[in-house]
């Protein structure tokens, strides 16, 4: 099996098996990605995202962890789904899927169009836990709150898309 990492500001197409979503600065451990394909593996999933737990030692702010949250939530009741990391850039997805899915967005607004997406698809991500480690503003974190309502554009725009679009 091989398996595409790709970064979502480049948007670059994917030549393995599965792609994995993957940002560059180090706030998600590489080590972590054969329990993203564990559940594959076993055959209980089809897509995998690593899911997050916030605490004090590993979120950027407060204010950071609630807009996941509400982007999160938003998601859960546009979609009548149950998801606890739509924000979480670990997500593993068949190649041949990734495609289908023909994302458009670049950056941040990445992960909500995959989610979404996959969502007006049928398709629930099983989640896995992972460890994570945010970088503050001082160490260069990007996303602001204008992230965040991209996001939920995003995810209207494909809850209410038409059906095959």
């Amino acid at each position: 099996m091989k398996l595409s990492i790709l970064m979502p500001v480049y948007n670059e197409l994917p030549t393995g098996d599965y792609v994995i979503m993957c940002d560059a600065d180090q706030e998600y451990a590489p080590s972590q990605i054969p329990s993203l394909l564990a559940p594959v593996l076993a055959g209980d999933a089809v897509v995998v995202y690593g899911t997050r737990t916030f605490g004090s030692h590993n979120s950027y702010s407060y204010v950071y962890v609630l807009g996941n949250k509400a982007v999160t939530t938003v998601a859960n009741v546009l979609f009548n789904c149950y998801i606890s990391d739509l924000e979480t850039c670990y997500k593993l997805i068949p190649t041949g899927l990734y495609r289908k899915l023909r994302v458009r967005s670049t950056g941040f607004g990445m992960e909500a169009e995959i989610t979404g997406k996959l969502l007006r698809r049928g398709v629930r991500p099983y989640e896995v836990p992972i460890s994570y480690k945010a970088r503050s503003r001082a160490a260069g974190k990007k996303l602001t709150w204008r992230d965040g309502v991209e996001a939920v554009w995003i995810l209207l725009r494909e809850r209410f898309a038409v059906r095959g679009a």
